[in-house]
């Protein structure tokens, strides 16, 4: 009678094999250089014993967790330092920017006043005369008939002297 193969899988769970557990690597772990990257990894207590991490996964599992929620508070940590020196950033540019305004509109005002000095300056050396406003006529004729008519003529001719164009011909004529 043979015996018959089964070639069929099974999905039953087979033990999972532990390294750590075998009596046979015992030696090669008791190695110091072995225990000491076995003990950074966390496989191992101080001791040497083997920590079982089927029993302390609920452990693993709270400190995974504390990892993850220090993690998020430091990256919102960072996240508001970068707003903060954003805006204190923001602040700087905008003091900046006020004090460029205060100047361009001081060197403004100081090119305005230059140049009404400079208008001022020119117009007191250069001096337009201007003729004398020419009085109502209804008072000419007025005083005209008072005085009498030989009277009044001189007193047009006076006046007339007395006009800002008349006055250029009247001393043209009299120096001829």
């Amino acid at each position: 009678a043979r015996p018959e193969f089964n070639l069929r899988f099974s999905n039953d769970k087979r033990a999972e094999y532990n390294p750590l557990q075998d009596g046979n690597l015992r030696h090669f772990f008791q190695n110091k250089r072995v225990q000491s990257h076995l003990y950074a990894n966390g496989l191992i207590d101080v001791n040497g014993r083997v920590i079982d991490l089927e029993k302390n996964k609920a452990k693993l599992h709270i400190i995974e967790q504390e990892f993850r929620a220090a993690e998020r508070q430091e990256s919102l940590r960072r996240k508001e330092e970068e707003e903060f020196r954003h805006r204190v950033q923001q602040k700087r540019l905008e003091a900046l920017e006020k004090v460029k305004r205060a100047e361009r509109l001081s060197r403004i005002k100081e090119d305005r006043a230059i140049r009404q000095q400079i208008l001022e300056a020119s117009r007191s050396a250069v001096t337009i005369p201007t003729p004398p406003q020419p009085k109502c006529r209804k008072k000419k004729r007025a005083m005209k008939t008072r005085q009498g008519g030989h009277q009044g003529s001189e007193a047009s001719h006076e006046s007339s002297e007395k006009s800002f164009f008349m006055t250029d011909l009247h001393a043209r004529s009299s120096t001829d």
